[in-house]
């Protein structure tokens, strides 16, 4: 919703937003084709780590896009990190927690990430009739970068090994 905004903002025609948001369809495909490469070179918390930071960098840049093509890289950027930043979630889920857990485990993560975007759509439009979109871009870029600043200081998450290494090994 808030790309269609700040899109309107920069005069650009129907054909504009839907070239924006194919924009974030080509990130998403590059970001899943680079996703088992980089799970197998990079370990979990770095690239957890990185995943937040990209996301919340590329969302601020959102807000300062002088142009459509600015407008498009910085959504595609931000899409790239999805599918890099989801796989790595369930493959280590997948691997650290018991089989007879999945399911529950699964179904909060879900719960949690996806029953909230109804929520945050409606509190970012309304946001966007109260301030603006260029603010609350900005606005929710901070607890973002909260945690991805969080994810950046804990010692744990920076610990965790990489997937292949806690992978239960192959028998025979």
């Amino acid at each position: 919703m808030i790309l269609i905004v700040l899109a309107q903002n920069l005069h650009a025609t129907p054909l504009a937003i839907g070239m924006l948001f194919a924009s974030g369809g080509v990130g998403s495909i590059a970001g899943a084709v680079l996703s088992g490469p980089l799970q197998k070179r990079f370990a979990f918390g770095p690239l957890t780590i990185v995943s937040a930071w990209v996301w919340a960098v590329s969302w601020l840049a959102l807000a300062v896009a002088p142009n459509l093509w600015v407008l498009g890289v910085a959504n595609g950027v931000s899409f790239i990190i999805v599918p890099i930043f989801y796989s790595v979630q369930f493959s280590y889920r997948m691997i650290a927690i018991p089989d007879h857990l999945q399911g529950r485990v699964q179904s909060v993560f879900r719960l949690l990430s996806l029953g909230s975007q109804p929520l945050g759509l409606a509190l970012t439009g309304l946001l966007i009739q109260w301030i603006g979109p260029g603010q609350t871009v900005v606005l929710l870029f901070v607890p973002q970068a909260l945690i991805a600043l969080f994810a950046t200081l804990n010692r744990r998450l920076r610990a965790i090994p990489s997937l292949s290494e806690l992978a239960p090994k192959e028998i025979g």
